[in-house]
């Protein structure tokens, strides 16, 4: 069971040295648990602990509830205590109780149930015990309130002036946000005055003024509801002057004749947002601004629940996730996969405080059902880990509030809360019960002092030139600041920013990337796929040539070559090989074992220790730049936040690695510039968080209905919350209305709207609906506009569209921008430049060598003073079928380095089986192969494949060899088994009178056998001699020997013809004058995987020897002398090498099959 606190440094918490701050900074918690929320901390809040002696009983001065845990900067709701002591929490223990306790027991010592909170509550007992102050005043004397809070003056003091939160000195104690009242006394310049009775400060809170002398607050007098100034003002200010204005910092009202002032909230979309709209206020230094709280709804909830909760903590997303994923893995009716784990976190955190009291009813499905069972088994897991929902919280907040229990702050909606019903009656309580906005939204027309541009592209790739243009034009018209607003900003921010940045801007970056996109996600990732693979090769490679492991280029090509020629290395050499050439890697590997289903109990602090390394890898990697070495370590401290996420549940690491994938990483970086000028680019849900008037220029790089879609998405959970009758999301098409709006109002003076014609797959895009109705709203105000001035002439011109610019009134696109495919080059490469000038390039031909002399690039041998070039016969077969695949193929090398187990090491397989089968039964007397004898002849061939196949895996790697690593691999090596054992039998009726003389005969090029201008050299699978005829035949092993291994020679042919293979047709020529007395009789290819005779043999035979042969087919019997015919084709071959001789290897494909396996995949010729 968590104990309360856990997060916050107390029980089961890590030290505070077992931490990291998001972007690897000081070891800080990067998120905490239960008892932290809102971020971290300050460090002192850590590590400047100090226990807590003796007990006291805290009280809270008038106020229901028990006090708050911990004092954070920039929290919503009631406004701070100022604290004449530092506000650094102590571990104290208080005794749980429900919203509208009275008295909250604390105990001096840390433990179970134990919580941060300020040592001011013990302000009044330890100023007594301390005895007097040294200028002589006589300290308070410790009263009922004195222990509960810092007693403060009720009336104002005269000559008051705001002393911001924060910082040391007389202020010290002060929440950052906090603003409390000092009087100057008299003679006192500086404004710091003695403690005493007379003087003092005074905090302003939502009862009313707390007088220091009896710590009582006295109620505030019945006033009207506040108004809201700050919210939407466009007056421009400094933000830079607004330190010590966050959340909680703002403006209260003054009641007329009372001197009271009552606090108000302003609720904004986004905490960044509210946190500008204080800035501004500051800026402005309006006085009646004082005390006005901005925040958004889930910390005015936080701030709320730290002041009048029961003791639990706010469910953080992690433990969220966490404890639901828990919850779905304990069931059967729905699938345990981390997208439903994540669909029903975001179902259960919106409908909390509603699905805890409704049940099932008879019209659900099974599955529905299931889900308010995962649901229930969910609220039970936050009880036993002291958390609750947010918008559970805010249901009790709201509940003690309507009872009197609780008084709240008054709250104003400052923009629409789509809130789910406990936030929602919490928002009644405040007085804000139109918070979500019912009225329909306009997205309205053109801002005052703004200027419209139109920047149409043809397409994806014209854009950035568009973009870039137009801020390269705003800056020269005096713009400070600029924000371009995207889809794909990262892609956007890549293209431009090194032009910003050579032209002095500085660029920001403002995005969320998928954590397993980072640099540390694939890492991590190829490490846990090593363990996984049967070829760990790519997995390995992937991780070295990742920036983070530390390897240069060479070591990683180095170790991609080592892996992949050789199959047999498995997942432990590889890690081998990657622990010896990677600094990093033992640290991947020990993070993700953790991480992993099948990790050993890793401590955490070893897992800290490696968090640490894996951030400083990260800021000492080489080659990233400030934005990607940013995202980095944002994706180190996501893995340390789900971390303490589950430490703080105590659920295994396992459940929070399998999170780590569908975790986005935020990524806000900036590169410096020169000038001042600052150029940020962010995704469109950026457009949320603006502020009116707050750049100079903004541009919307994406206005297609693709970046503002009007459908809204509904899933089966939707469908279950209408039937229980719960409030569904906003409409879809307000939300856009609103993005698109806050857009267009945030510029100052120039306004740009990207419109793409073209999709990226070509197809014709669409402008979003809200860019039309922007247009539409454009065309009204100026049509009005021109009515009344009495240009009739111009109204009507507004009533005009280009169809060809999608309807868009022709006025407004006169000063429109376009980029097409004849700018193509301005819309290309790093600078995105003009043309300058055209330089003419000679035209490159494929397959043309124009500054190369082929023959003094292949392998010769001197004939009579004539270099002669060496080839195999399968190397001029090749070229015959094609110059282009053979120079590909065989000089270029472009086949890729991998160990395969596919044909050709089949191929090499079987050739050595055969060979070492007929030579073992050449010795033991067996001359020729006879069904006859196979019961003496199959044990042999079993016995040799079983001896060649044993033998493969101690052969180097890329020999050929032939290794089966899995059982899909072990059953094609069976089959291989059968398949030769098959041809043996056929072999043995083949040919009757031939037998075999002689196996992997070498023809060297020493020899000096010729052919067709080229020196042979290669090796003869076979030779099979007919002793008595005085024939021989040579044969060539194949797995398959189709109709284009045949000669093709018609009875009727005058002349034959070049045959499509003739690589057995070079051996047989080449062997005529070594085999002295013997005719040759055929050069055959014999299929060694052949299912029938009549497709076991093709080539070229005899007719007067192989005419009646029933495994040979009439396309390979050749009708004339064979002598003759080996002299014919040898000429036709001649003819084609003095092309190589003179360096022609242009694509000339002699059939189709050769393109089959050209890794010229591009080739004009195969394409045809």
């Amino acid at each position: 069971m968590l104990r309360r606190g856990a997060g916050a440094g107390g029980a089961g918490a890590p030290p505070p040295s077992h931490r990291l701050l998001p972007g690897g900074g000081d070891p800080v918690s990067a998120r905490g648990g239960p008892g932290q929320r809102g971020g971290p901390l300050p460090a002192r809040h850590h590590l400047r602990r100090r226990p807590v002696r003796g007990r006291v009983l805290a009280r809270a001065a008038g106020m229901p509830g028990a006090p708050c845990r911990r004092h954070a900067p920039g929290r919503a709701g009631l406004p701070p205590l100022h604290l004449r002591r530092s506000a650094r929490p102590r571990r104290v223990r208080v005794a749980p109780r429900r919203v509208g306790g009275g008295r909250a027991r604390v105990r001096g010592r840390r433990g179970p149930g134990a919580f941060a909170v300020p040592p001011s509550f013990r302000y009044g007992e330890r100023a007594h015990r301390r005895g007097p102050r040294p200028d002589g005043q006589r300290r308070p004397a410790p009263g009922p309130g004195l222990r509960a809070r810092a007693r403060l003056r009720a009336e104002l003091p005269p000559r008051a002036h705001m002393v911001p939160g924060g910082g040391r000195g007389p202020r010290r104690g002060l929440r950052r946000g906090a603003v409390a009242l000092q009087a100057r006394a008299p003679g006192s310049p500086s404004g710091r005055r003695p403690h005493g009775p007379g003087t003092g400060r005074l905090l302003l809170s939502a009862r009313g003024p707390l007088r220091e002398s009896d710590g009582r607050a006295d109620a505030p007098r019945a006033s009207p509801r506040p108004h809201v100034g700050c919210a939407g003002s466009r007056e421009e200010g400094s933000a830079e002057t607004a330190r010590g204005w966050g959340t909680m910092g703002g403006r209260n009202t003054y009641e007329e004749g009372t001197g009271v002032r009552e606090s108000v909230t302003e609720l904004y979309a986004t905490i960044e947002k509210a946190h500008g709209a204080a800035k501004r206020a500051a800026a402005v230094g309006e006085a009646a601004s004082l005390g006005t709280a901005r925040a958004t709804p889930t910390t005015l909830v936080a701030e709320l629940w730290e002041l009048w909760g029961d003791g639990r903590a706010l469910v953080s997303r992690a433990q969220r996730e966490l404890l639901v994923g828990t919850a779905l893995r304990r069931q059967e009716a729905l699938v345990a996969s981390a997208g439903t784990s994540e669909l029903l976190a975001r179902f259960f955190a919106r409908y909390g405080s509603a699905l805890a009291r409704c049940g099932e009813d008879a019209s659900l499905t099974e599955r529905e059902c299931a889900v308010l069972r995962v649901g229930a088994d969910y609220r039970a897991a936050l009880g036993e880990a002291a958390l609750v929902e947010a918008d559970e919280a805010a249901f009790l907040l709201a509940e003690a509030a309507r009872t009197g229990e609780v008084r709240l702050p008054s709250v104003v909606a400052a923009d629409p809360v789509d809130a789910g019903p406990g936030m929602a009656a919490l928002l009644r309580q405040c007085g804000c019960a139109d918070a979500a906005g019912g009225e329909p939204f306009a997205v309205g027309g053109l801002p005052a002092e703004t200027e419209l541009s139109v920047l149409l592209a043809a397409g994806p790739a014209a854009a950035p030139a568009l973009v870039l243009d137009e801020l390269r034009r705003a800056r020269g018209e005096g713009a400070a600041t600029a924000l371009v607003c995207g889809p794909d900003v990262r892609s956007l921010y890549d293209l431009l920013a090194p032009s910003l940045v050579a032209d002095g801007a500085g660029c920001d970056l403002r995005c969320a990337v998928p954590w397993g996109e980072t640099l540390v996600g694939r890492a991590w990732t190829a490490v846990g796929r090593l363990g996984s693979s049967a070829r760990p090769a790519a997995a390995a490679t992937d991780f070295a040539y990742n920036a983070l492991s530390g390897m240069d280029g060479a070591g990683a090509r180095r170790l991609n070559g080592a892996l992949r020629g050789d199959r047999l290395a498995d997942g432990a050499a590889a890690v081998a090989l990657l622990r010896a050439a990677s600094p990093t890697f033992a640290v991947f590997e020990r993070l993700q074992r953790a991480f992993s289903a099948s990790g050993d109990a890793a401590g955490r602090t070893a897992i800290a220790a490696d968090l640490q390394a894996l951030a400083q890898a990260v800021r000492e990697a080489r080659g990233l730049a400030p934005v990607e070495r940013s995202r980095e370590l944002a994706s180190v401290a996501a893995v340390a936040e789900l971390a303490e996420a589950a430490w703080s549940l105590g659920v295994p690491l396992a459940d929070a690695g399998a999170l780590l994938a569908s975790r986005q990483v935020s990524v806000n970086a900036r590169a410096a510039g020169r000038d001042g000028v600052r150029v940020e680019f962010a995704e469109l849900d950026r457009l949320a968080s603006l502020l009116p008037k707050s750049y100079d220029a903004v541009i919307l790089a994406d206005t297609t209905d693709a970046a503002f879609p009007a459908a809204q998405t509904r899933t089966a959970l939707d469908g279950l919350a209408r039937k229980l009758g719960l409030p569904t999301p906003a409409d879809a098409l307000e939300r856009q209305r609103r993005r698109f709006r806050a857009g267009k109002d945030a510029a100052c003076h120039h306004l740009a709207l990207v419109v793409t014609q073209r999709t990226a797959e070509g197809e014709e895009a669409y402008p979003a609906f809200l860019l039309k109705e922007f247009a539409e709203a454009v065309a009204d105000d100026a049509r009005a506009a021109a009515r009344a001035a009495g240009n009739a002439d111009e109204a009507a011109a507004w009533d005009e569209c280009d169809e060809d610019a999608f309807g868009l009134p022709v006025p407004l696109l006169r000063g429109v921008r376009r980029l097409g495919e004849d700018d193509l080059p301005a819309s290309v490469g790093a600078a995105f430049a003009p043309v300058a000038e055209r330089v003419s390039l000679r035209t490159v031909r494929r397959g043309r060598l124009d500054r190369l002399h082929l023959v003094r690039f292949l392998r010769t041998a001197d004939e009579e003073g004539r270099a002669v070039v060496v080839l195999s016969p399968s190397a001029l077969e090749l070229y015959v079928g094609c110059p282009y695949a053979w120079f590909l193929e065989r000089r270029v090398g472009a086949d890729a380095p991998d160990e395969e187990f596919g044909p050709l090491e089949k191929g090499s397989f079987a050739h050595s089986v055969l060979a070492r089968f007929y030579d073992e039964a050449a010795r033991r007397g067996i001359a020729r192969l006879d069904d006859a004898c196979a019961a003496t002849w199959e044990p042999l061939f079993e016995a040799t494949f079983d001896g060649v196949a044993a033998e493969q895996a101690a052969l180097e790697p890329g020999s050929g060899r032939l290794v089966a690593l899995t059982e899909a691999e072990g059953l094609e090596l069976a089959r291989l088994r059968s398949q030769l054992r098959e041809s043996l039998h056929r072999q043995a009726r083949f040919a009757p009178s031939f037998a075999v003389r002689a196996h992997e005969h070498i023809i060297a090029a020493e020899d000096g056998v010729d052919y067709a201008g080229v020196r042979v050299n290669g090796r003869v699978d076979r030779i099979d001699v007919d002793e008595a005829a005085g024939r021989f035949a040579v044969i060539d092993y194949k797995g398959s020997a189709g109709a284009e291994y045949a000669a093709a020679m018609g009875d009727d042919a005058e002349a034959p013809p070049l045959p499509k293979r003739i690589q057995g047709l070079v051996y047989a020529q080449a062997l005529r004058p070594t085999l002295a007395g013997l005719h040759c009789a055929g050069a055959l290819y014999l299929a060694y995987r052949a299912r029938t005779d009549k497709d076991m043999v093709a080539g070229a035979a005899d007719a007067a020897v192989f005419g009646e042969e029933p495994f040979v087919g009439r396309s390979s019997v050749v009708p004339m002398n064979f002598d003759a015919y080996l002299d014919a084709v040898e000429a036709l071959v001649t003819e084609r090498v003095r092309r190589l001789y003179a360096g022609d290897i242009a694509p000339d494909p002699r059939f189709s099959g050769i393109c089959s396996y050209c890794p010229a995949v591009g080739c004009e010729r195969r394409l045809a």
